[in-house]
């Protein structure tokens, strides 16, 4: 099976609308590989945040002691006060940053 061959005129004498055709292919052929390569930058600064952000979200180290540790540290009151303490700083600055983000559209 063999695959068919296009091939583009590009003499504008021939057709004016093919002229038209041709420039207007070139333009859109010209911004997709625009598109395409603020794309590829994007991707890859994406990828490099989050490899990045890695290192401070969940570092290896916490997560195995955690998953080795789990149960121990459930039962701890200290650890549970902990986290009713992290919580309740979270919550309270989730809902200051509403409360900024509210008065900034009104």
């Amino acid at each position: 099976m063999s695959t068919p061959v296009i091939s583009v005129n590009t003499s504008y004498s021939s057709c004016q609308s093919c002229g038209k055709l041709y420039d207007e292919v070139r333009i859109l052929s010209n911004d997709l590989s625009l598109a395409e390569a603020k794309l590829r930058a994007v991707t890859q600064e994406l990828d490099s945040l989050r490899d990045h952000l890695k290192k401070y979200t969940a570092p290896e180290r916490a997560r195995t002691y955690y998953q080795t540790h789990k149960d121990e540290l459930k039962q701890d009151p200290e650890y549970k006060k902990q986290r009713s303490e992290i919580n309740k700083r979270a919550y309270q600055k989730r809902k200051q940053k509403e409360n900024d983000t509210v008065s900034y559209i009104t």
